[in-house]
């Protein structure tokens, strides 16, 4: 399962003893994120930076990398086919149901079976603060169940209840649980914020 260690300031977590390895962000595959459905496959960093909102490898030694602010990061692992996922969802994504999707992908390119999958999603916006003006029309049907009071929507437990019916145990699933908004210290559009965190990972 994948650790969180987002939970503490950097500064308290360095009182602490916790210690951050260099990371160079020229090597990681990037995307030129649409908000959509796309996801690439990929062996090896394109030359070009390619339009895409998930990467998908089996390829050791490279970093897949998506870079949110509310949206969701979400890493997938499968340890029987070593394969991986780095999958930038918003709500847009959340509506294409991108996560479904990448999961059947992994299951075309690797054999990777849903059972298999370990999944960690990161700190993004949360049902406290994820407001919409009217979302009964902003969003199709299958959203309305997660509609709360405030017109906020739980895109927390939509994505859950998205990776559940791919065929992905519950127990597999980790989520931060971290509101970007709320929370101090990360990046947040909805707080006026321009910047943007990387999510990444590499088979080793």
């Amino acid at each position: 399962m994948f650790q969180f260690e987002i939970l503490k300031p950097f500064a308290d977590r360095l009182e602490h003893g916790v210690t951050f390895q260099p990371f160079d962000f020229k090597e990681a595959v990037m995307a030129d994120q649409m908000h959509g459905g796309l996801i690439l496959e990929v062996s090896r960093k394109p030359e070009e930076i390619p339009r895409c909102d998930a990467f998908i490898t089996q390829r050791k030694n490279l970093p897949i990398m998506v870079k949110v602010a509310d949206c969701q990061g979400v890493l997938i692992y499968d340890p029987v086919t070593h394969s991986a996922a780095a999958v930038h969802s918003g709500w847009r994504g959340s509506t294409l149901n991108i996560l479904g999707k990448t999961i059947q992908k992994m299951n075309e390119a690797y054999g990777s079976s849903p059972a298999d999958l370990r999944v960690a999603i990161s700190p993004s916006l949360g049902p406290c603060c994820s407001e919409f003006s009217d979302p009964k029309n902003e969003l199709p049907e299958f959203c309305h169940a997660y509609i709360r009071e405030g017109n906020r929507v739980d895109f927390w437990t939509l994505s859950v209840s998205q990776l559940r019916e791919a065929g992905i145990p519950e127990e597999q699933i980790e989520m931060a649980g971290v509101c970007t908004k709320c929370r101090p210290g990360f990046p947040s559009h909805r707080n006026g914020d321009s910047g943007r965190m990387g999510i990444f990972v590499t088979l080793l």
